[in-house]
């Protein structure tokens, strides 16, 4: 009896068929293995043996052992179920990783300018406004109406700025000539600016900073720029001036050089009183009284130290004697001595003794360097810093350079609402102005302002001032700015140690 060949054809068919659906149906989260037991008979979530047997019909996607027995199918990678598993899990690490990345983008570009405003609107509460405030009512012609701050300082603005020289009024803004500015050109040998912070006198330190900048090669074609307070508190002040005077520095003047010749011109005046009657115009005579009566008494207290003990047996009643008639004369001479000596005793108060000292031992080129000095120096184009302004103490955001106060110019440390100040309580002017320029409107040249006078504070280089006063005269350093010229024109600082010579 002849068998009729079963057609493959229809059975490959229905087998594709159950494939694709059961393929369809298969959860992707867990894969179920095929149970197949010792007769052939398997079976998958209650599927017939014949269902099963379509399944794993087809020559290319089963296999059969010696005894006749299916072997299981596992899923590879290449199958749809595998890849869709390996898909989901790369898809859930590209979601982390992009979470991840913008979260940190957040941060980090959010992050600084949120602490920045926490910090503004602290300093706001604090002190009373920003550098912002500064550009609508901040001038010379609102003096009149600013009242003191109190407690904190002299108020810069309602300080009166008036040159004590008779005959020459404050040099208010002076450019540095062209020549001395090193320039992003390529010169062989290349310029050197050198700015010098507050030196006080003392020339054996100053002489040091010279030589080891010799020792650099930065004296070469160098220009030196002091940023004021070059005399004063040391011990070589005049000595200092002949130097500085014979290599043609530069200078800006400062609160000291100012109080000096305050003096010096009062001790220039012939006449015995001014014309107000007060202290102001004190006279050739009076002022020289005072210096005489000052060296007298330091001249006394040192006598007084050195005497010797063989005074002491000198007769007592010759002593009491000469005591009593020392007494009656001052008793009786008290209104006189009191009507003599009423504009001394307020020079006294007014005018230290080593700036009367000093400002005897001035010679005219010495006071006419110093009131060549001007309040502002400005330079041009200076190799990578740009456009640069020398100052002894600071200056208001928002004011010109023409209009700066030179109360303000000499003597400024903070603001307390916008008032400058010569205190320490207060927002420092120096971050006023960093916030100011940063914020400039667009177009407008940045400048930074080179200074010094706050030697409590110390070396301080921001990005827009360079503060230069490291407190020479009381053991700290000497310290100076050097601005190379040249298409990378580097700024580098060198300083030297300094003696104690005050405390």
């Amino acid at each position: 009896m002849k068998y009729e060949k079963v057609p493959t054809e229809d059975y490959d068919d229905d087998a594709q068929e159950l494939s694709v659906e059961l393929a369809t149906n298969v959860d992707s989260d867990e894969e179920r293995d095929i149970d197949i037991d010792e007769e052939g008979s398997s079976s998958r979530n209650g599927l017939s043996l014949s269902e099963s047997n379509n399944n794993n019909f087809d020559d290319a996607t089963t296999s059969t052992s010696g005894k006749g027995k299916f072997s299981p199918r596992r899923h590879d990678s290449r199958s749809p179920l595998g890849v869709k598993k390996k898909r989901s899990r790369w898809a859930r690490h590209l979601h982390i990783f992009l979470f991840l990345l913008f979260t940190a983008v957040v941060v980090f570009t959010f992050l600084p300018s949120a602490v920045k405003k926490l910090i503004i609107w602290r300093q706001n509460k604090l002190y009373g406004g920003s550098c912002h405030d500064n550009d609508k009512s901040l001038g010379p012609e609102d003096v009149d109406k600013i009242t003191k701050s109190g407690g904190n300082g002299v108020d810069l603005l309602t300080t009166p700025s008036i040159s004590h020289n008779p005959l020459k009024p404050y040099i208010q803004l002076s450019n540095l000539p062209s020549e001395y500015i090193p320039t992003q050109v390529e010169q062989k040998p290349q310029r050197h600016l050198i700015f010098i912070g507050d030196i006080h006198g003392m020339l054996d330190e100053f002489q040091e900073l010279l030589q080891k900048l010799d020792s650099k090669g930065f004296l070469e074609r160098a220009h030196i720029v002091v940023t004021g307070d070059f005399i004063s508190k040391g011990p070589d002040s005049v000595a200092l001036l002949d130097l500085l005077m014979s290599m043609k520095v530069s200078c800006v003047r400062g609160n000291h050089e100012d109080e000096l010749m305050r003096v010096y011109w009062k001790l220039q005046t012939k006449a015995d009183g001014g014309e107000n009657g007060d202290d102001e115009g004190l006279g050739f005579k009076e002022i020289e009284d005072a210096v005489k009566d000052s060296e007298g008494n330091n001249e006394k207290e040192k006598l007084l130290g050195k005497r010797d003990d063989s005074d002491d047996s000198k007769d007592k009643d010759d002593d009491e004697d000469k005591e009593h008639e020392q007494r009656h004369k001052k008793h009786k001479n008290k209104d006189k001595k009191k009507k003599k000596h009423k504009h001394r005793n307020k020079h006294k108060k007014k005018y230290k003794h080593s700036d009367l000292v000093l400002a005897k031992s001035l010679k005219p080129h010495h006071a006419k360097f110093i009131d060549s000095c001007p309040l502002i120096l400005k330079l041009n184009n200076v190799s990578n810093l740009g456009d640069i302004a020398v100052v002894h103490a600071g200056i208001m955001p928002g004011v010109e350079l023409k209009d700066q106060q030179p109360s303000v110019v000499m003597n400024v440390r903070t603001f307390v609402k916008n008032h400058p100040t010569s205190g320490r309580k207060g927002l420092h002017w120096s971050k006023m102005w960093n916030e100011f320029i940063a914020n400039r409107p667009s177009g407008q040249k940045p400048l930074t302002v080179v200074y010094g006078h706050d030697a409590r504070r110390g070396l301080d280089i921001k990005k827009y001032t360079k503060g230069l006063d490291t407190n020479c005269v009381r053991g700290g350093r000497l310290t100076a700015l050097v601005v190379e010229g040249g298409k990378h024109g580097k700024t580098s600082i060198v300083n030297v140690k300094c003696r104690k010579y005050l405390n």
